[in-house]
């Protein structure tokens, strides 16, 4: 059957009421289709909400990208490996790693776009057909897949975000921008929007019968209605502790939750049990290497590559060596171990400091890591930044790029560590003295257990999945949703048509220092509807 076809006869059955229906009963199974891609640091706290939710009762599908299949399957869930190996992507993209180490957003943006555009049908074909078997009642995600499943089956799309890149003109954006921050967020967001756009043109012209006419970001300000003014509930996974909405925020119906995290007896469990993803068989190492001495400085940057792993491997053995302190050292993308040192000018001082004072590990298990370290540095990555502040102990925050220079301003804020350049920039000498601030400051020590306190209190998987479950029952069952659906679709009508007066409009309000992007009158939100 073609996939226009299988899509019609989901339709067919669902207007008969069978098990395909959209709008499930309250006694059925509850279907939930979560959708992610990314580093394994982005998917682990997805993974994290799916597993929550599953234990809630509902059947969760996860549709990830290639390499990360049976990291979900590890936590006895449903997935299917839509999506490119991310992993491979960027070993085989020098340009794309490139971007990432000079923190070049648009040309990220770009490698990334031109590189999905080669595998755009077979996901399109997979997506699809996954879909029409499982038959989801809801999809949960902020991939551009999510609202096109969304609008092709008639089902509400949760967003399910790490961070919010908002239009403020109080934080800086992805870009790292010295000042005019409200222009970069929608420099940023149009960017988004133009990589979108090469899907949903190719979405629009394969399903032009199933879509019965129905609109999907024609143009940008219909992209920033959704973005901005979701009609299902966006849920962040941060905490709200840690994020202080600023005085222009124009968001409506998005939930900062707090952090969506596996828990630290988990993962000590996993890492008991040999699990590749959280130490593999480094266990009896790590132990010993914890019992032999004080605690070590932890470095690791993840899935980041910067500069070159000799250099990034260089710049950490040095460190530990200059300050005379033991230290872990994560392996990650950048494959960091002794090797890398081999050739350096250095090289036989290094190494025979790896031998006495360093432990390289491929993966780690952070929950359980990082309170035994004396100070972490990394990367700032989502996952890593909740661990470090959920340790108890100082974080140094060695940006790449993205939402890792505003999670180490935050760090920075909250007292608990300290933001350094970018780390094409850090040198020894720099983060040396990081180190010792953190490793002395008693104040920074105080804080940083009572934020320790504060964090593991909060249950941002709970928060998230209580939202989740609200909307089922509140709006999805009760038909609200459908309502407000209907709406949306004519607002977007509304948008569509206003062609040059509309542009005119939104550039003017922005001139003016107004929200380009107000939210729909509140008279028109349908009860049940956040």
């Amino acid at each position: 059957m073609e996939l226009s076809s299988a899509i019609a006869d989901f339709h067919a059955r669902s207007s008969r009421r069978s098990s395909f229906r959209r709008t499930p009963d309250s006694g059925a199974e509850r279907r939930l289709l979560l959708v992610c891609q990314g580093s394994r640091g982005d998917i682990q706290p997805y993974v994290a909400l799916a597993s929550r939710l599953k234990s809630d009762g509902y059947r969760v599908m996860v549709f990830t990208n290639l390499d990360h299949v049976n990291f979900v399957k590890k936590f006895n869930l449903e997935a299917a490996g839509i999506f490119v190996d991310v992993q491979q992507m960027f070993s085989d993209n020098v340009n794309l790693t490139e971007s990432m180490s000079s923190a070049s957003w648009s040309e990220f943006v770009g490698c990334c776009r031109d590189i999905s555009m080669k595998s755009v049908e077979f996901e399109m074909d997979h997506v699809f057909e996954k879909c029409c078997k499982f038959a989801p009642h809801l999809v949960i995600g902020t991939s551009y897949w999510g609202p096109m499943i969304g609008i092709l089956f008639d089902i509400p799309v949760v967003g399910a975000c790490l961070q919010s890149f908002t239009p403020t003109r109080y934080r800086s954006s992805p870009l790292n921008e010295p000042c005019c921050h409200y222009t970069c967020f929608l420099l940023v967001n149009y960017s988004i929007y133009l990589a979108v756009q090469q899907y949903c043109i190719k979405f629009r012209s394969r399903f032009v019968v199933p879509l019965h006419g129905k609109l999907l970001w024609n143009n940008f300000e219909s992209f920033m209605l959704d973005t901005m003014h979701p009609i299902a509930p966006c849920i962040v996974a941060f905490s709200p502790k840690l994020f202080q909405i600023p005085p222009d925020w124009a968001c409506t119906n998005t939930h900062f939750t707090g952090f969506w995290v596996v828990p630290r007896l988990e993962q000590e469990q996993r890492l008991s049990e040999n699990n590749e993803f959280f130490g593999g068989t480094s266990e009896s190492a790590v132990r010993q290497f914890l019992a032999r001495g004080s605690a070590p400085v932890y470095m690791g940057w993840g899935s980041m590559i910067a500069v070159t792993p000799e250099h990034m491997t260089c710049v950490a053995v040095r460190t530990l060596k200059k300050l005379g302190m033991r230290g872990i050292i994560l392996g990650g993308w950048a494959k960091l171990a002794p090797e890398m040192l081999r050739g350096a000018r250095d090289e036989v001082e290094l190494l025979a400091y790896v031998r006495d004072s360093v432990l390289f590990v491929k993966s780690a298990a952070h929950e359980w890591l990082f309170p035994q370290c004396a100070v972490t540095v990394h990367h700032g990555g989502a996952g890593t930044t909740a661990a470090a502040l959920r340790s108890g102990r100082p974080t140094i925050v060695t940006p790449c790029w993205s939402d890792q220079f505003a999670n180490a301003n935050i760090v920075q804020e909250a007292g608990c560590g300290m933001a350094l350049q970018q780390f094409h920039h850090i040198t020894e000498i720099s983060l040396c003295k990081a180190i010792r601030v953190c490793f002395s400051d008693q104040e920074m020590l105080a804080k940083c257990r009572r934020m320790s306190e504060v964090l593991l209190a909060e249950d941002g998987i709970g928060k998230a999945a209580k939202k989740i479950d609200d909307f089922y029952n509140n709006s999805l069952l009760t038909g609200a949703w459908s309502d407000a659906n209907k709406r949306r679709q004519r607002e977007h009508r509304a948008v569509a048509a206003l062609g040059v007066f509309g542009r005119v409009t939104f550039a003017l309000r922005l001139c003016l220092r107004r929200n380009p992007f107000p939210c729909p009158s509140a008279a028109d939100n349908p009860k049940g509807v956040p």
